[in-house]
């Protein structure tokens, strides 16, 4: 392109701040009229192009008695001009006015020697500041305008376009991600070749030359690129309201009547809860005539415009407790948490119209649809309740001591209607450590480490959590071994008498004894009823040794006087189950995520997985009888004798099928008469002496089926055994982090209180043996004892006494937090 003299720099070098100073050489008359030197004329005098969001144009002259002066046509025939007088730093500025004296405004500007151009900004009247400037350039001549070439502005426009139409297209399909790369591809080109439509020499002499149109084009073009740009921020996965806002503004930078842009802005203000300014950029989007806005944005913005009416309150209600927060933010920030404390309440007094929520309240706010303002209003609700709970916790004396027990109740709402809001997770937590319950804390920061495991802080807090509940649990064995040291021996003579229950008649039993058996189900009736009677009579300690005397003595009777002396771990087990602390659910390192409520302790090894060697040697040597064991269950399936059952109906597991199913050999402990028709099953598994079972069974799991489970005692491991699958796939096991690929045939014993996933990866359905069998260091007295307490737990718990989760206590009826977990 031939170069013209005066447009080698960028525009925005006229723009530039200079040196603070007189507007350039001159002088003043007597009576203050300010006249230019012959260099400042020679500058300034001619007539001025220059293109913001349309083209236009602008004279300076020398008037009459040697002043410059501004003028510019307004409309059609009418032209307002003014002298220009020196400002601060190098600027000249006219007041306007028509040729009637009518106002028009104010004009100024300030000439670039570098660029040869002026920076010029006209405010219109009324308007408080002047807007950004735009560079104008010296008009050519005709002669020169006609070497002005605009081949390559009009080249880069088609090749634009072209990337624009197939964006906009995936546009229209919501195919967000394609959608986004094309428009990308847009911008990066038009950001290539910016000289030729923002700033550069190509830019001045296209101006100057009065051809203007491809330069608009390309601005339209790239305003319709951030349109689209913000539809697919609207569209994506998470919306983001705030980047599609930022788009649509800068889109009407470049092109203040692109459509497409306002409607994007307007669907924008809305998601934001800025109602009022969304309605007006509705209809500034409607009124125009744009052939690139796309026909469905503007129905969904008709539909929209028409609903903003019922969003004004709203709109009101938002805006007011967004005061209110802020104003408690900023006292929070300093420190004045009483005073933070009220705002939020105030908030809460807005939201809510009045001071407490009922339980039926809370579950409809939290399950209310997203509709309109909500999304806003859920949000600022809950970020409310968790700074409420902060001042809670720091307080400020003496108007707002500090009030845990409040921050929880706090928190607990926030959780309500944010299950994974992780900030409400750790004030609940140090609510809890500063209540001492430090077990509790270090479950709710487990979970809170799961949801962000890479957060540094959260970890810490964890850390110093666990730390201080392992220091509690440390104190409470202490406690226990020192409470219960020879508890059995302290008991009267005569308690337990060493008359043996006549032997059972069939295997489990006959070599590992078992209360339903040995002692018969009225029996254990008697035992849970007396226990229940005493927990009612006498209160919780009294209830939780009467527990352990049942045991005692119902061992005593199967195994001797004096056997008693081998439950020292059961008495801690059994204290901590009556003490009823809640469940431990925790993340080790190189493990995974683990429950437990029952725990043993000394039980080695703690690990998810278990090889099929040394004590479990046997569970690799039944994989010998998988054919046979497969077969039977055919041959018993084919004559209908078998009676499938659902299982895993507690709630403890998460299946993707129904349809698992299974038949019942072993249940707690003993042979049942639904296994009766195994009889070689029964001797392939009474001749295995290891085996102390407590549930055996057969199950059928539906092809591509899968269950999510996790037990949470630590004396009991699984067995499964594949006896038959699909030949395209395999059985998939996950024990924590651990994961096993299992063959017909194929055999692995884990520990089931690691979370565990088991599937059916192939398309027939899976037949396999699943064995619930206690830990190999269980002693045989112990195991009988948590056989019978197996048994009292589940009568005592149909009496409503006590937890279903442990034999806790049932707590007396609190109308406050019934309401509250209701």
């Amino acid at each position: 392109m031939e170069a013209v003299k005066g447009y080698g720099q960028s525009p925005q070098a006229a723009i530039a701040a200079p040196k603070a100073g007189k507007a350039g050489g001159g002088k003043s008359s007597g009576k203050g009229l300010w006249r230019p030197s012959a260099e400042v004329a020679k500058q300034h005098v001619g007539t001025w192009r220059f293109l913001s969001t349309a083209e236009g144009a602008f004279r300076i002259s020398l008037g009459d008695k040697g002043v410059l002066v501004f003028a510019r046509q307004v409309s059609e025939g009418v032209e307002a001009s003014g002298i220009l007088l020196p400002q601060e730093k190098r600027w000249l500025q006219a007041e306007l006015q028509t040729s009637d004296g009518q106002a028009w405004g104010s004009a100024r500007t300030r000439f670039s020697k570098e660029s040869g151009s002026l920076a010029y900004s006209l405010r219109e009247t009324g308007a408080e500041d002047f807007p950004a400037p735009v560079a104008a350039y010296p008009e050519l001549s005709p002669a020169e305008a006609s070497r002005v070439p605009t081949e390559e502005a009009v080249a880069l426009a088609n090749r634009v376009s072209r990337f624009l139409e197939k964006g906009l297209a995936s546009v229209s399909d919501q195919n967000w991600k394609l959608a986004e790369r094309d428009l990308n591809c847009v911008l990066q080109d038009l950001e290539a070749k910016r000289e030729i439509w923002i700033e550069g020499p190509v830019f001045g002499l296209l101006v100057a030359s009065g051809k203007c149109s491809p330069v608009l084009r390309l601005r339209s073009l790239c305003a319709q690129a951030l349109a689209g740009l913000a539809e697919c921020s609207l569209g994506g996965s998470p919306p983001c309201p705030e980047e599609a806002l930022e788009y649509s503004d800068r889109a009407l930078l470049q092109d203040p009547g692109c459509a497409e842009a306002h409607l994007q802005r307007g669907f924008a203000l809305v998601r934001l809860g800025r109602v009022t300014d969304a309605g007006a950029a509705f209809q500034m989007g409607l009124k125009f005539d744009d052939c690139a806005i796309l026909p469905r944005s503007a129905l969904a913005a008709q539909e929209e415009l028409e609903q903003l009416g019922s969003l004004f309150e709203d709109e009101r209600l938002l805006s007011k407790v967004q005061m209110l927060r802020e104003k408690g933010n900023e006292h929070v920030r300093q420190g004045r948490y009483g005073d933070a404390a009220w705002c939020y309440e105030d908030c809460l007094q807005e939201l809510w119209g009045k001071d407490l929520l009922y339980p039926s309240d809370v579950k409809e706010r939290a399950n209310r649809q997203g509709t309109g303002l909500w999304p806003l209003i859920h949000a600022a609700e809950t970020a409310i309740l968790t700074n409420l709970s902060l001042c809670c916790l720091q307080g400020e004396s003496p108007d707002w001591p500090p009030n845990p027990e409040r921050a929880i109740q706090l928190c607990e709402l926030a959780l309500a209607y944010d299950p994974e809001h992780v900030k409400a997770m750790r004030r609940m937590a140090r609510a809890l450590s500063e209540q001492l319950k430090f077990e509790e804390a270090e479950a709710v920061l487990t979970k809170a480490v799961r949801l962000r495991p890479k957060d540094v802080a959260i970890r810490q807090d964890l850390e110093r959590a666990r730390r201080q509940a392992d220091n509690v649990r440390r104190k409470a064995r202490e406690w226990e071994r020192e409470a219960f040291k020879d508890l059995f021996d302290r008991l009267p003579a005569g308690f337990a008498t060493p008359e043996q229950v006549l032997a059972a008649r069939s295997w489990p039993d006959e070599k590992l004894p078992t209360p339903l058996v040995r002692l018969g189900l009225e029996e254990v009736k008697a035992y849970s009823s007396h226990v229940a009677e005493t927990l009612e009579q006498e209160g919780e300690a009294a209830y939780m040794m009467e527990l352990l005397h049942t045991i005692r003595h119902a061992v005593e009777n199967q195994f001797g006087q004096g056997s008693g002396k081998q439950l020292a771990r059961i008495v801690p087990l059994v204290q901590g189950m009556t003490r009823g602390g809640p469940m431990r659910k925790t993340h080790e390192l190189g493990k995974g995520h683990r429950s437990l409520a029952s725990r043993l302790e000394g039980l080695t090894p703690e690990q998810p997985l278990h090889d099929a060697v040394g004590p479990h040697a046997w569970c690799q040597a039944l994989t010998e009888h998988s054919s046979t064991l497969m077969q039977e269950l055919r041959a018993v399936d084919a004559r209908q004798d078998v009676a499938w059952e659902v299982p895993w109906q507690s709630g403890g597991a998460t299946s993707t099928a129904p349809d698992w199913c299974y038949v019942p050999l072993v249940q707690k402990g003993a042979w049942v008469p639904a296994g009766q028709n195994f009889t070689k099953t029964f001797e392939i598994l009474s001749a295995i002496e290891e085996l102390r079972p407590y549930e055996v069974a057969f199950a059928k799991v539906p092809a591509r089926a899968s269950l999510r489970h996790e037990a949470n005692a630590n004396f009991v491991l699984t067995l499964h055994l594949v006896l038959e699958l699909g030949e395209s796939g395999c059985y998939k096991l996950q024990a924590g982090d651990h994961k096993r690929k299992l063959p017909k045939g194929g055999v692995q014993v884990f520990d089931p209180t690691y979370e565990h996933i088991a599937e059916n990866a192939s398309d027939a359905d899976m037949f396999m043996l699943y064995c619930h069998f206690y830990h190999p260091e269980v002693g045989e007295v112990e195991r009988y004892a948590l056989l019978l307490l197996a048994l009292l737990m589940e009568r005592l718990h149909s009496t409503g006494l006590v937890n279903v989760a442990s034999l806790a206590p049932a707590p007396a009826v609190d109308v406050r937090r019934a309401l509250k977990y209701a």
